[in-house]
C-alpha cells in the first residue's frame, strides 16, 4: 500500500482563468438563447476518495449524494461524489422518468461541456433518486426525499479505475455575474477538498495498484467502542408473520404469484449520532462488490437525515448501448466453515421454493426487456453470489438496445421506467403484489427498495435497487428488509431471513461489520 499526502488542487491562476472564460462563453449563449445555460468542465486531479468528498462536505448546507461500484464481471470501479447541486430535477407527473429524460435532454442540448468522451462517469451527470411507490402519500419519516430528485452537482469527484477527475458544473443565466460565480465556486472546491482531507485524517490511502481504491481508515472521533444501542420494531414480529401467511394464502388462491413485504426497523443510539462516512467505509469493507450509495438532502430538513446502503442488487446498466442487470431472488445463510457454506448453497440451489421466486423475477426481465433489445442474453440456470452474511441465487441478463423507429435510443431511465419495481422488491403480477402492498404492509418505504443511481448526458449509467438500506436521522436509524412471499412461504422462516438481511445494515452501524 502507498500512502499519499493530499495535494489539493487550488484555484491557481490558470484554473480560475479557464472556469471564468468558460462561464463566460455560457453568459454570451444564454444572452443569445433568452434561457439559463448549462456549462460544465472537467478536469484531472490528484488521488482523492470520493467517500471523503461526501463526508468532509457534512455540515454546510449542501446536497450531497455518494455513489461506488465496482462490476463482478468487468472489475470495473466507479466511485462518484455530487457536492451542491446546480440543477435539480423535481419530476412530479404521472411518469417522473420520461419527464426527468426529456428535461435532462433539454438542459444538454444547449450546454457548453469540456469533458472527455467517452468519460464514464466524468463530464455532467445526474445523480438521485426515486420513491419506491409514487402513490403511496409520504409520512414525515421521509421528510427531504420528494417521489424524485435527480441532482446535477455542482462538483461531481469521480475515480474510475484509478483516475481521479473533478467535474464543476454552472448554470448560467443572462444576468449571471459569471466573475462571482467563478470566485464562489472556486472557493466551494478549496472547502470541499480540505474538508475531504480533514477527514481522511490527512492522509488518503491508496492500494499500490492504482485501479484499486481500499477502504479508508477512520479517524479517532469515529471509534468502534460499544454503546448502548436500543432496537425496535415498527410492527410486532407475531403481527408481522401474520401478514406473511395471509400473503401466502392469497398466493394460494390464486390472487398473485409473488408478493415481496418489507419490515422496518428502529435503532437507536442515545447520545451519539451516526457517523454517514463512517457507516460508508464498514460497508465498502464488508461488501466490496455491492453498489455503495449515500444521499444527504441539503443540511436543515429535519434532523439532517441521510439514506445510505450497500445493495446486492443492480436494477440495470447502459453502457455503450449494452444494457445488463440481474435476476437476484432466494437467500439463504452463511456458513462458518467451507464446508457448512458449500451444503447451504447446495440447499439454495435445490430450494422449491427459492426456484419458484427466482424464476419469476426471470420471467419478468425476460418479458420487459424483450421489445427493448435487438438480442437478449439470460443464464440458464441461476448461480450463487455470495456475499458477507448471505448467498443469493443470481443469473446475469444482458442485452443490445434496439433504437426507436424514429432512430432515437433509449435512456437509462426508460429501462428504469421499465423495470421498476421487478417482482425480487414488489412481485408478480406487478399491479396486483402492489395493490397487496399497499394495503397491508403498514409502513412507509420511501426510498427504501426504489431506484438510485446516475445516468450521464449521453443517457447511460447505472440504477440500483436502494436495498440493505438504513435511513439515518441524528441518534436514530430505520432499517429495512423485504421477503419474497410465494403459495408455500413459512411465516417464522421469512421473518428469520428478514433479521438475516438486516445484519448487514446493524454491523455497519454498531460497528461490529
Amino acid at each position: 500500500m502507498t500512502t499519499l499526502q493530499p495535494c489539493l488542487p487550488r484555484p491557481g491562476h490558470q484554473s480560475f482563468w479557464h472556469l471564468e472564460s468558460a462561464l463566460t462563453d455560457g453568459w454570451r449563449r444564454a444572452r443569445a438563447l433568452g434561457v439559463p445555460v448549462l456549462v460544465s468542465r472537467s478536469e484531472r486531479v490528484p488521488a482523492i476518495d470520493p467517500l471523503h468528498a461526501f463526508a468532509g462536505a457534512a455540515g454546510r448546507g449542501l446536497r450531497r449524494v455518494f455513489w461506488e461500484h465496482k462490476d463482478r464481471e468487468t472489475g470495473h470501479r466507479l466511485a462518484l461524489a455530487g457536492i451542491g447541486a446546480a440543477y435539480t430535477l423535481l419530476s412530479e407527473p404521472e411518469n417522473p422518468f420520461a419527464a426527468a429524460a426529456a428535461e435532462w435532454r433539454s438542459l444538454c442540448a444547449t450546454a457548453l461541456i469540456d469533458a472527455p468522451d467517452p468519460g464514464l462517469g466524468v463530464g455532467p451527470i445526474l445523480l438521485g433518486g426515486f420513491r419506491f411507490d409514487r402513490y403511496v402519500p409520504p409520512t414525515a419519516l421521509w421528510a427531504g426525499f420528494p417521489n424524485s430528485s435527480l441532482v446535477l452537482p455542482i462538483l461531481t469527484v469521480t475515480s474510475v479505475d484509478g483516475e481521479h477527475w473533478l467535474t464543476t458544473s454552472l448554470m448560467v443565466g443572462p444576468e449571471t455575474d459569471t466573475a462571482r460565480l467563478a470566485a464562489d465556486t472556486h472557493a466551494l472546491r478549496e472547502h470541499v477538498f480540505q474538508g475531504a482531507a480533514r477527514y481522511a485524517g490527512e492522509i488518503y490511502s491508496v492500494d499500490a495498484r492504482p485501479a484499486t481504491m481500499v477502504a479508508p481508515s477512520l479517524p479517532a472521533d469515529h471509534s468502534r467502542r460499544p454503546r448502548p444501542t436500543l432496537l425496535h420494531d415498527a410492527l410486532p414480529d407475531t403481527e408481522w408473520e401474520r401478514l406473511v401467511g395471509e400473503a401466502a394464502r392469497d398466493i394460494r388462491q390464486g390472487n398473485l404469484a409473488k408478493v415481496v413485504l418489507a419490515r422496518e426497523v428502529a435503532l437507536t443510539r442515545p447520545g451519539c449520532p451516526f457517523d454517514p462516512g463512517a457507516v460508508l467505509a464498514r460497508l465498502r469493507a464488508t461488501f466490496p462488490d455491492a453498489c455503495l450509495f449515500a444521499v444527504a438532502p441539503a443540511d436543515g430538513a429535519a434532523g439532517n437525515p441521510v439514506f445510505l446502503g450497500a445493495s446486492p442488487e443492480r436494477l440495470v446498466s447502459l453502457a455503450g448501448g449494452v444494457v445488463a442487470t440481474s435476476c437476484l431472488a432466494g437467500s439463504i445463510g452463511r456458513g462458518t466453515t467451507a464446508a457448512e457454506d458449500d451444503a447451504l448453497g447446495a440447499r439454495l440451489l435445490g430450494s422449491a421454493k427459492d426456484q419458484v421466486e427466482h424464476s419469476l423475477v426471470a420471467r419478468m426481465l425476460r418479458e420487459q426487456l424483450g421489445p427493448l433489445c435487438d438480442s437478449l442474453e439470460i443464464g440458464e440456470t441461476p448461480e450463487l453470489v455470495r456475499l458477507a452474511n448471505v448467498q443469493h441465487l443470481h443469473t446475469p441478463i444482458h442485452g443490445a438496445l434496439r433504437a426507436r423507429s424514429d432512430g432515437t435510443v433509449p435512456c437509462i431511465l426508460d429501462l428504469v421506467a421499465t423495470l421498476h419495481p421487478t417482482p425480487a422488491v414488489g412481485g408478480y403480477p406487478r399491479h396486483a403484489a402492489l395493490d397487496l402492498i399497499r394495503r397491508r404492509e403498514r409502513l412507509d418505504r420511501g426510498w427504501y427498495a426504489g431506484p438510485l443511481g446516475w445516468l450521464d448526458r449521453h443517457g447511460e449509467g447505472e440504477f440500483a435497487v436502494a436495498i440493505r438500506s438504513a435511513l439515518l436521522r441524528g441518534s436514530e436509524a430505520r432499517l429495512f428488509a423485504g421477503c419474497g412471499i410465494v403459495g408455500d412461504s413459512d411465516p417464522h422462516s421469512e421473518y428469520l431471513e428478514s433479521r438475516l438481511k438486516l445484519r448487514a445494515m446493524l454491523g455497519a452501524l454498531t460497528g461490529s461489520a
